[in-house]
Parts: C-alpha cells; structure tokens; sequence
C-alpha cells in the first residue's frame, strides 16, 4: 500500500465522518423540533372530549343526530373536542366518577382528564347546542 492510497482513504474517512456527522446532527435537530412541536400541540389538544349521553327512543337525540351527528366529527370544535356516546342505561365508567348526575337526555358534558368542563342539558336546536358549545370550548382553551 502506497502512502498516497492511505492519504486518500484518510481524506476520504475524514469526509465522510465529517459528512455522517453532520448529516447525524441534522437528524437530530429534526426529530427534537418535531418532539417540541407535538408537545407544544399536544397540549392545545389535550384529551378533553365531548361526552353526548343519550337514551333508547329519545327524539331530541334523534334530532341532534340528524343535525349534528353526522357533521360533528368533521368541524374545528369536533377535532378539538371529539365525540363520545353513552347510552344512559349503561353503567357509567369510573373515569367519569366526578361528573354530576345526568338526569335528562341527551346531556353534552365536555370533561378533562375526568373533570367537568362544562354542561349542555337537552337539545332545543343547532343554533343553541353550538352557542353554548363554543362557550364552553372557549374556557376551556383560556386555561
């Protein structure tokens, strides 16, 4: 092996562990700003939900269905607060132990972490469900 052959092969591992490395550094510095990034949004999103308990036969409940239902999923307050159903008969889960009596249907509740944010009773109407809705989204999302 001649000294020039182990001069290139030096020169050449030379730029390529400067290279790896700084292709490495690069890597690093993208998966750390995408792990802020989810952080940071995933506190704006955090696992708040809307909770709809309804019951068997409950023509408000249809009604809100018909309107909403479909709909809900789809809107800027449904990916914020996305949608859970609960059939008011069911045995509510210990998750929700801190939510008050549900007594009329359909009940909108929108919860955090197990604790009540907020409360819609009954259903008279789009207008009124998205007011109140929006309402509660908006304390919230000032917290």
């Amino acid at each position: 092996m001649s000294l020039s052959n182990g001069v290139r092969r030096t020169v050449f591992s030379d730029f390529c562990l400067k290279r790896c490395n700084r292709n490495r550094a690069l890597a690093w510095f993208v998966y750390f700003s995408a792990v802020v990034f989810l952080v940071h949004f995933a506190k704006g999103t955090s696992a708040a939900e809307l909770i709809m308990f309804e019951s068997r036969g409950c023509e408000y409940c249809a009604l809100w269905n018909e309107e909403i239902g479909e709909i809900y999923a789809e809107t800027k307050t449904g990916e914020t607060v996305p949608l859970r159903r609960v059939q008011m008969e069911e045995k509510l889960s210990e998750e929700w132990r801190n939510i008050k009596s549900i007594r009329y249907s359909p009940t909108f509740v929108v919860i955090e972490d197990g604790r009540e944010i907020g409360r819609i009773t009954g259903y008279p109407g789009e207008a009124f469900f998205w007011g109140y809705l929006d309402e509660i989204v908006a304390k919230f999302n000032g917290r």
